[in-house]
């Protein structure tokens, strides 16, 4: 523990951080998440959810 240079794991944590954000954001892109159609349930039903108080009676 003497010799333990937070310098140098301050580093690395944000390395970490930037690589793991670079790869996350080619493959966003790559699969290109956001051109997928977005479908919107009318009902609660339809999405399989019941609420608890129609539930309880």
């Amino acid at each position: 523990m003497r010799n333990l240079d937070f310098g140098i794991i301050g580093f690395g944590i944000i390395g970490i951080f930037v690589v793991s954000w670079t790869a996350s954001t080619l493959i966003y892109r790559w699969k290109r998440y956001d051109s997928l159609p977005i479908q919107t349930a009318r009902r609660l039903d339809a999405l399989g959810v019941v609420p608890k108080h129609v539930v309880d009676r």
